[in-house]
């Protein structure tokens, strides 16, 4: 029978931690797959466009597998993971899942006894972490864009006492709390500094009874128990209380505690309290919706000093990207709005928003099929929907560049895909056979000419393959990032 690793919670009764599933042999996994290309921050503001340069090659007689943005190559039976110049960083793998910002945790095949499988490493060939832990998580308030701290599980040994329980097998594919036969282990959960590349001293949890943990940059917080302590990168405790946290962003939390609310930066220092409820609104600009009181209007968009950012208020804020917010004019009034960032309504009867790659927001309306984008360069409507989550867009059935809103011009025929948030990849038949080109599509510029066997995304590079005559398939690779435009 097949078991699978689950990661949860438990004595908390959360599964806030990712719920990452393993299969045993390493022929299956139920993991889903990591959004976005690796793309590091960018200047939310700006129009842009990607940066294109060489980064490396290698040669393989088999087809590489690319799962989950790592490229992986046949080794007898299972895989390795293989770097941008093809040399091996780890094999045989079970599973391989991008976080972001060029970071792999990737685990090996799984034994009963041993558990502790997973490491993290890059595609330029770094081991960060062995695989000898058996869990690695991004932190609440982040992905993996700028993030420095990671929470790590290793597990001690199996217990039958499921408040020692930090992770289990389980024969169920999707398991959310610990089952009759399933195989529990005790542990302990340790920070691990990617800028020092070392674990921080002092902080460790042997319990998985923690609500969640945020990362600051430098310095990071742990909810555990009903109190919220923060850290240095030290691992000195620099703030506590206690309370729940409300919201987080990149910088701050909000944190109820004794009938009051705090906006507490990652100083640890008090910025801003409020008698009502704060929440977080934009994670990674900083920003909080506050709820006034019982009046029409009650909530307003702040910034973590209280500071109003928005001139109006509203009934309720959903959410908000930057650029826009979606919200209701009125307590009483169920129909949501898009607003701009000087209150002006920008589109009525949304369904709801979705914030992309910078201040590039996708809008899903309510009462029809066509969507718009709001960007730095202008909002488009009456769009036709392709792959929302990678920004890209048809008017008239052509491709719409993001940066004009007009329409990408291709060869009759030519088939489009997105590998990546605004990277458009192109197939061309012609009496000579299939070949591939790529576009950026927030400029309609050709990265790539349409000569490639085929292109794949691996993080943050582009791989573009050509055949020689004797069948050897050789990638050219390149690495990408999105920079504001001239």
């Amino acid at each position: 029978m097949k078991k699978w690793l689950c990661s949860a919670l438990l004595a908390a009764g959360i599964a806030s931690l990712s719920l990452t599933v393993y299969g045993e042999s390493g022929a299956e996994t139920v993991t889903a797959e990591a959004a976005g290309s690796g793309i590091q921050a960018v200047d939310m503001a700006s129009p842009l466009h990607y940066e294109f340069a060489e980064a490396g090659s290698f040669q393989q007689d088999q087809m590489p597998y690319f799962m989950r943005s790592a490229i992986l190559v046949p080794e007898g039976d299972t895989y390795s993971m293989v770097s941008v110049n093809g040399e091996k960083i780890v094999g045989p793998i079970a599973n391989a899942e991008y976080l972001g910002s060029g970071l792999y945790s990737v685990t090996e095949p799984l034994e009963e006894d041993n558990v502790n499988k997973t490491g993290l490493v890059t595609l330029e060939g770094e081991v960060i972490i062995p695989c000898e832990a058996a869990s690695i998580a991004l932190p609440a308030n982040r992905n993996a864009d700028g993030v420095r701290f990671l929470e790590v599980i290793y597990t001690t040994e199996k217990t039958d006492n499921e408040d020692e329980c930090i992770i289990y097998f389980t024969e169920s594919m999707f398991s959310l709390s610990v089952g009759e036969d399933d195989v529990m282990y005790k542990g302990y959960t340790g920070i691990f500094d990617l800028q020092n590349k070392r674990f921080v001293e002092g902080v460790q949890l042997d319990k998985a009874n923690r609500n969640g943990f945020y990362d600051f940059g430098n310095s990071f917080a742990i909810e555990h128990g009903g109190t919220v302590t923060m850290y240095d990168e030290n691992g000195a405790q620099i703030w506590e209380s206690e309370g729940l946290v409300m919201g987080d962003t990149y910088s701050a939390l909000s944190v109820s505690t004794d009938g009051k609310y705090y906006i507490v930066d990652g100083t640890g220092t008090d910025v801003y309290a409020a008698d009502n409820s704060i929440d977080a609104c934009c994670k990674a600009l900083d920003l909080f919706k506050v709820y006034d009181g019982e009046q029409d209007a009650p909530y307003h968009i702040i910034d973590m000093q209280g500071n109003q950012v928005l001139p109006d208020a509203y009934g309720i804020v959903y959410d908000g990207t930057g650029s826009c917010y979606r919200v209701t004019k009125s307590a009483d009034d169920d129909a949501s709005v898009v607003v701009g960032t000087d209150g002006a309504v920008l589109a009525e009867n949304v369904d709801y928003v979705v914030a992309g790659t910078g201040s590039y927001t996708y809008i899903k309306f309510a009462d029809k099929d066509a969507v718009a984008v709001n960007s730095p360069a202008g909002y488009f409507d009456e769009l036709e929907e392709d792959s929302s989550s990678n920004l890209f867009f048809r008017k008239g059935g052509k491709p719409v560049v993001l940066n004009t809103g007009e329409a990408l011009e291709l060869s009759d025929g030519a088939e489009a895909s997105a590998i990546a948030p605004g990277l458009l990849k192109v197939e061309e038949s012609t009496s000579a056979g299939t070949s591939y080109s790529l576009y950026d599509l927030f400029t309609g510029e050709q990265l790539l000419e349409p000569k490639y066997a085929d292109i794949e995304m691996a993080g943050e590079y582009v791989c573009a393959c050509t055949t020689d005559s004797s069948g050897a398939k050789n990638w050219e690779v390149y690495r990408t990032g999105l920079v504001p435009a001239a």
